[in-house]
């Protein structure tokens, strides 16, 4: 059985009708070419991809395709059906593209600028938007399956929400959950989960799930390995309540304003990005609205383009300040927005989580972070409560 077997299946036997969409190029218009993923062409900036009308209706071709190609990076999934392509270039899409033949023909090779390929179960990668390609004649039933990417998608929903979880289907539940669903973001989160129990449990979310190894630590660093390098990821812990600005109210679209911080790192180069880590409007409002020194960026609400800068298990209880630091040090830059924050359960007194903070054991880990990166910290402080934080400094 061939690797392409599923798919040609789910291509042939969809139920082809011409395309009559006014947004539909035209070469594509009145013929056998559908989008069976997502779209943006009428969304306002900072509106999240949306499913097609298509891919509502049958969404099976475009999981096949994300299962087939799981690291490759695309929203979009046109399907052609004997469609002969005249040479142009993909003006709405952005990087790289995959095309695959599939069906019974001969001939009808694919030409990127003049070299032919034969792309029947052999995908071919290309720059549709870069170089010109088209199709060549055919005899027989040609179908052919391509993922790209939308170039309005760097405007769009461009990230993965990474939610490590462990026995708080109620927290959650009450927590991120709602929080996901008020910005209408939950189709774009994957839940990291560590045993069959929660698993089960947390099916009713309708979100991803994949199995990840036990403890937080070893999560957040396994989600790391799970992500190609340079992925956009939102770190999200399970007990996020609110996202609050300086009068203590909620941003309507935090969709565009987690694209604008995204935006901001990739120009100046940071990859690692946060807010204020107290949700108290009196002290947000003395800080500066944007700071690029190391400041503590606190690990429930983060924003991270992968480097796989892995996080030690010994030092489990500050994790989010040797973060800080391993990401300062590579980049010589963090961002942290603090006339934002987020509202979290500090130390809930309920089942389940990674383990209650204990105060012996966050200090114990606070002056590790003191001999191994000693440059980095000013002091550290010890709260009425027993717990402890640490100032950090630039070197």
């Amino acid at each position: 059985m061939s690797f392409f077997d599923k798919l040609e299946e789910l291509v042939i036997n969809y139920n082809w009708k011409p395309n009559t969409q006014n947004c539909t190029t035209g070469f594509r218009k009145g013929n056998f070419s559908e989008n069976v993923g997502y779209t943006c062409h009428w969304n306002k900036e900072g509106k999240p991809m949306l499913p097609t009308r298509s891919m509502k209706k049958n969404p099976h071709i475009y999981n096949e395709c994300k299962k087939m190609f799981p690291d490759f990076d695309f929203d979009t999934v046109i399907i052609n059906k004997n469609l002969l392509c005249p040479p142009h270039k993909d003006a709405n899409n952005i990087g790289d593209s995959i095309i695959i033949g599939l069906g019974n023909y001969e001939y009808g090779d694919f030409v990127i600028e003049g070299e032919e390929f034969c792309i029947w179960h052999s995908p071919v990668i290309f720059n549709g938007s870069e170089k010109t390609h088209w199709t060549e004649k055919w005899t027989g039933d040609r179908y052919s399956v391509i993922l790209c990417k939308s170039k309005f998608k760097s405007y769009q929903q461009h990230y993965k929400i990474v939610i490590p979880s462990y026995n708080r289907v109620d927290i959650f539940k009450k927590k991120t959950f709602q929080f996901l669903e008020r910005h209408n973001l939950t189709k774009y989160a994957t839940l990291f989960l560590q045993t069959d129990e929660d698993e089960e449990q947390y099916k009713q979310f309708n979100i991803s799930i994949v199995r990840s190894p036990l403890g937080l630590i070893q999560t957040i660093n396994f989600i790391y390995d799970y992500y190609p390098l340079n992925t956009k990821l939102w770190l999200l812990h399970d007990d996020v309540n609110k996202f609050i600005d300086l009068n203590d109210n909620e941003p309507n679209n935090i969709n565009k304003l987690i694209i604008k911080c995204f935006k901001k790192m990739e120009k100046t180069k940071a990859n690692l990005c946060g807010f204020y880590p107290t949700a108290n409007t009196y002290f947000m409002k003395k800080a500066k609205e944007l700071t690029t020194d190391c400041k503590f960026i606190y690990e429930p609400c983060s924003l991270i383009i992968n480097k796989r800068l892995y996080s030690s298990e010994e030092l489990a209880g500050k994790s989010d300040f040797e973060r800080t630091i391993l990401y300062f040090e590579n980049d010589k830059i963090i961002l942290r927005y603090n006339h934002y924050a987020v509202r979290t359960l500090y130390n809930p007194k309920s089942k389940g989580g990674f383990g209650f903070r204990n105060n012996e054991l966050e200090k114990i880990n606070a002056l590790l972070i003191k001999e191994k990166y000693p440059q980095y910290v000013k002091y550290i402080k010890t709260h009425k409560n027993g717990s402890t934080s640490i100032v950090l400094k630039n070197p």
